[in-house]
């Protein structure tokens, strides 16, 4: 079930994220996007850190992943700030595209997301 972004101030739906499927070899994969006339004000980056926090605190996964286009440079600086790293490259339907990764390992503690963006 995808996750609406919601803009406080404006009452407005600036976007959306999700698990791409149900978690296989405990690891998921998340997408998301925000409406072109909302990017760049850090909705999809918190989007995708509480996505990444709920997949994690279920215990169901250790890596959590995400496709992006080579040439989607705001997509990977969402990644890059919500704590993924560059894992290596594939190809889908569409074409090339880069593999990024966030894993967290037995033990370690995710720390809740408590901040909110407008």
């Amino acid at each position: 079930m995808p996750r609406m972004y919601f803009d406080e101030e404006s009452r407005e739906i600036v976007g959306s994220g999700g698990f791409k499927s149900e978690p296989k070899d405990r690891r998921v994969e998340i997408g998301y996007g925000v409406s072109p006339f909302r990017r760049c004000r850090g909705y999809a980056t918190l989007g995708v850190k509480l996505l990444t926090e709920a997949a994690f605190l279920n215990g169901l996964v250790d890596e959590i992943y995400a496709e992006v286009s080579p040439t989607n440079e705001p997509s990977r600086r969402v990644l890059q700030k919500a704590g993924f790293s560059f894992s290596g490259v594939g190809t889908d339907d569409e074409g090339p595209v880069e593999l990024w990764s966030k894993k967290t390992g037995p033990g370690q503690a995710v720390q809740p997301t408590r901040s909110a963006h407008r």
